[in-house]
């Protein structure tokens, strides 16, 4: 249902979720029903990677989106590389409430 709600390919991860490859997650903002779907990758040895971020018909996440998923990723210790999904975040800042939920941000 993601894939044709967001128009982008997530169906084509079904296989990979139902062995364990990969976790998909829909991120939405609550206050305007902006979303994205985000996939973690599960590496074996090394745990759990980022893999992407997209927003409907593949576009950009908006920056709240990425500031939901970075948290998210950080809060359960998900491995975050350069990837392009999150480019632009070195621009995003947390104010001091979401520091202290989330007191480890470090990009």
């Amino acid at each position: 249902q993601e894939s044709a709600d967001m128009h982008h390919c997530v169906g084509t991860y079904a296989e990979g979720v139902a062995d364990d490859r990969y976790v998909i997650f829909k991120i939405m903002d609550l206050s305007n029903n902006n979303r994205a779907t985000m996939s973690i990758y599960n590496t074996g040895v090394e745990g759990f990677m980022f893999n992407q971020l997209k927003a409907v018909c593949n576009v950009n996440a908006s920056i709240e989106i990425k500031k939901a998923a970075i948290k998210l990723l950080k809060n359960n210790k998900v491995k975050i590389q350069s990837n392009y999904d999150l480019s632009g975040t070195d621009e995003i800042t947390f104010d001091d409430n979401e520091k202290k939920d989330f007191p480890e941000y470090v990009l």
